[in-house]
């Protein structure tokens, strides 16, 4: 149980910047924002080339996937008039929120009548998800094992 917690917390610790990265970067996407507006939540996607049939891997993409769990339901993120973005974490419950200054908006990115004004003082959650396309050393014989005799199936699928 403490080892789940150190790893846990140790991915939260990497997740997060990440996490503030590509929210600041859905920022900058209009359709996000109105996504976001219409949903009341953003969402994280974290890609993977990791194989889940490797159990070094497997652990890895479990770890990453729990972290980020723990995140949609922790995270909350706000809009104010700010100099600066902040990250509170509520000692007692481990609730984090993320806090950003207005102007990380464009005016220009706002959906079509809205403005960032109306941002303010709402509250959106964050949800998570892990999509992992990992090709492992079994799946990479099958594909060699399943050419025509002149062609790859690996490079039919490429195509």
């Amino acid at each position: 149980e403490a080892e789940v917690r150190v790893r846990t917390t140790c991915c939260i610790t990497q997740a997060l910047p990440v996490v503030v990265g590509a929210l600041r970067q859905a920022f900058k996407r209009r359709e996000c924002l109105e996504s976001a507006l219409r949903s009341g939540s953003f969402l994280y996607v974290q890609q993977s080339l990791l194989s889940d049939l490797n159990a070094n891997e497997h652990q890895y993409l479990q770890d990453t996937k729990g972290a980020l769990d723990l995140l949609s339901e922790l995270v909350t993120i706000r809009f104010q008039f700010q100099p600066s973005s902040l990250v509170e974490v509520d000692q007692a419950t481990g609730r984090i929120t993320l806090t950003f200054n207005q102007d990380e908006v464009a005016e220009s990115r706002m959906p079509e009548g809205l403005s960032r004004g109306e941002m303010l003082g709402r509250t959106f959650k964050l949800h998570t998800a892990v999509f992992s396309q990992g090709i492992n050393v079994l799946q990479t014989i099958m594909f060699f094992a399943v050419s025509d005799g002149e062609e790859i199936y690996q490079d039919k699928v490429n195509r």
